[in-house]
């Protein structure tokens, strides 16, 4: 078996009774795209895999990466199974459609001429139903590395046979009513007479004051969602939030846009007369909530499936209300409109509306990088207070490409180049050391390597084993992080030192030298993911995988995300970056810092969120001319605002400490509360908003449970 190819069924924890099925599989390649988080995975096998087996190993694999990344599966066959053709057909049907029942029923349909296959349809209706599908179909069958394609057959004779069955059934069930019907017509002549009238199945159709058009619905309610295939007779809850009139004079219909909060679609609403048109249009309104009975068909103008209606019926609201019972109101202090790009819905007259309703007293207005809301928002001054603001990312004018530096020359120097692995990202929480990886680097040579892993003390999460193939059985014997830290420690001595994103390896090296007692933490520190940027602004991506491939520095991607491997490689990087420095008269590194130029600052660096909030017509001034610098002066892929900017327009203006994305909740994770606190003086309030706005960042697994 390829040695690659068992590393890979050993990672995914395979089945190892299966493993025979792959003897013949190789790994031609694996590609990672880390800007969209992909892995693209090619293999090559000498026969097709069966299904089960394959399917196996998918779900596995799906398991093994997509807590990090998504991939792509694509196998090559150099002998192409043909008995497994239908097989694989069947479960394809499933998979793109995920056991929707209507696609069941083509299971059965495939057909076999010469060395050809078909999907045989009996109708218009069917070969556009499959033929829609075809394209994904072909490229799953592609994937699982078949040669053979499939196509559509038409068999209108086999449709005549079952519409001829129809009807010799349809035939016989006559002739049983004609019999019953003289019978029932003496037991209907004994009854007393009923004005009601009955329709589908003898269910009476009642009328009530709620009825739009036709009669009342009491049908079984499908949800939306559920709706994939041509129904005749179905019903439907949900709010209109859309009227679509007729754009053609003489076409008396109308179409709703409806959704029962699972997806949406379009309820045609058809009339007999102008006048009918007008009298039932003008019942609608926007959120107003509906019963729909009638009856879906594939509508060739939408290209889509569109509920034509019977009865329509007004029911209750089934949105549960929520309401602020407390007695003391609080305050809004963060919101976004639609005029928030990506980040908000909301028209700013509701949002106003509901604070209204709740009871508010006043509300804070703080668009993403806007102030567009502002003039409808003084409209309404007499019926709430307006805190007029905005949330803007904020960038420190420091550079960071040099912590605590020093004249010395750099090609000169010895470099201590490090890489941590750790349990999570919070240095200043419960995650700590795994691994210390680092080499010393002297004239682009590596002369020293330290290796050394370390027991947490805890079980590792099973993304963090993914992510850096460290288990718990690895770390039994290790020595504790104290201990580790120490030696590393003393082999570093006062070297300065090099990270890739130096700032999350220094946090938790920091943090150790407080936890333990170990003195200060003093080595000058450069980051070679901060000089990348400097030295190459315009370049797409600055990853260490991206950096290798630039530098032509040789890189195993499988053995990414091993400390001593990962500081081998940023050694390497680091000692190309300082030649290309040396050629541009930068030979100090206290020289390193003059690669920006402070016109081009506010390019470089973390950003944050800020939130600015105006006091008064001063603050608001200084708010004008800051959303201007934002959009203008200091426009860089997104408005962004330096912070000295900030204190220089400050007067009138109360600056807080914004969301998740602002510096003091993400710089939280690794500073201690000392720090912290001397961040904290900046803001005039530090924001802290309810936990479950918090929630994604447990299932991104930034934070823990």
């Amino acid at each position: 078996m390829d040695k690659k190819i068992k590393d890979l069924l050993d990672k995914i924890n395979y089945n190892s009774d299966n493993y025979k099925y792959f003897n013949d599989v190789k790994i031609n390649k694996i590609v990672v795209n880390e800007d969209k988080n992909i892995w693209n995975i090619h293999l090559n096998c000498l026969n097709t895999i069966r299904f089960d087996i394959l399917k196996e190993f998918i779900d596995k694999l799906s398991n093994y990466v997509n807590k990090k990344y998504k991939y792509e599966l694509t196998i090559e066959s150099n002998d192409e199974d043909l008995s497994l053709f239908d097989d694989y057909y069947k479960n394809i049907l499933i998979l793109i459609n995920n056991h929707n029942l209507y696609f069941n029923m083509f299971g059965d349909r495939l057909i076999k001429e010469d060395n050809n296959y078909f999907v045989e349809v009996y109708n218009k209706v069917e070969h556009e139903t499959i033929k829609s599908k075809l394209e994904e179909i072909n490229s799953y069958f592609k994937k699982f590395g078949f040669k053979t394609s499939l196509d559509i057959k038409l068999n209108e004779n086999k449709r005549d046979e079952i519409q001829k069955e129809i009807e010799e059934s349809n035939k016989f069930n006559n002739n049983v009513f004609e019999t019953k019907k003289d019978y029932n017509k003496k037991i209907e002549e004994q009854k007393p007479f009923n004005k009601e009238k009955t329709y589908r199945n003898n269910v009476k159709k009642e009328v009530n004051e709620n009825c739009i058009l036709g009669y009342s619905v009491k049908d079984e309610v499908t949800k939306l969602s559920d709706i994939s295939y041509e129904l005749d007779n179905v019903t439907v809850e949900g709010y209109i939030f859309g009227i679509m009139p007729s754009t053609k004079k003489g076409f008396n219909t109308f179409t709703l846009k409806l959704s029962d909060l699972t997806t949406s679609m379009y309820v045609r609403v058809y009339t007999k007369t102008e006048e009918e048109y007008s009298e039932l249009i003008s019942k609608f309104k926007e959120n107003m909530w509906i019963r729909v009975n009638g009856y879906v068909k594939n509508n060739p103008f939408y290209n889509d499936f569109v509920l034509n209606a019977r009865n329509i019926e007004k029911i209750d609201s089934k949105l549960e209300e929520i309401k602020d019972l407390e007695e003391e109101k609080r305050v809004e202090l963060h919101a976004h409109t639609k005029m928030s790009q990506m980040d908000g819905v909301v028209e700013v007259k509701d949002l106003i509306k509901q604070a209204c309703k709740w009871g508010h007293k006043a509300i804070a207005i703080t668009d993403h990088n806007a102030i567009q809301t502002f003039p409808e928002c003084y409209h309404h001054k007499d019926e709430i207070k307006i805190l007029y603001g905005v949330e803007l990312s904020m960038i420190d004018d420091d550079l960071d490409l040099v912590f605590r530096s020093d004249n010395s020359i750099l090609l000169d120097n010895t470099y201590v180049v490090f890489d941590f692995e750790t349990t999570g990202f919070n240095a200043g929480g419960k995650d700590s050391i795994i691994e210390i990886g680092a080499v010393k680097l002297k004239n682009g040579e590596i002369i020293d390597k330290f290796d050394m892993l370390i027991n947490p003390g805890k079980p590792l999460s099973p993304h963090i084993s993914e992510l850096t193939g460290i288990t718990d059985f690895m770390l039994k014997d290790a020595p504790t992080e104290e201990e580790a830290v120490k030696e590393f420690i003393k082999w570093t001595g006062s070297l300065p030192m090099v990270a890739h994103n130096a700032k999350f390896d220094a946090s938790f090296l920091a943090m150790a030298y407080k936890k333990y007692n170990l003195g200060e933490y003093t080595n000058p520190l450069l980051d070679t993911l901060e000089l990348s940027r400097a030295i190459e602004p315009t370049a797409a991506r600055h990853s260490l995988s991206a950096l290798v491939k630039r530098y032509d520095i040789p890189w195993d991607e499988d053995n990414h995300h091993r400390g001593d491997y990962d500081a081998e490689a940023t050694a390497l990087i680091f000692h190309k970056m300082i030649e290309h420095l040396s050629t541009r008269k930068i030979e100090t590194m206290n020289q390193i810092n003059d690669l920006v130029s402070k016109d081009d600052i506010h390019k470089f660096g973390n950003l944050y969120h800020v939130n600015l909030l105006v006091q008064n017509k001063v603050g608001l001034k200084n708010l004008f001319k800051i959303v201007s610098y934002a959009n203008t002066k200091y426009l860089y892929k997104t408005p962004r605002i330096l912070r000295s900017v900030i204190n220089e327009l400050r007067e009138g203006i109360l600056v807080g400490s914004s969301c998740s994305n602002g510096e003091i909740f993400s710089l939280a994770r690794s500073k201690s509360d000392d720090e912290l606190a001397n961040l904290m003086d900046f803001y005039d309030y530090i924001e802290i908003q309810p936990l479950d706005v918090y929630s994604h960042l447990i299932d991104t697994e930034d934070f823990k449970d």
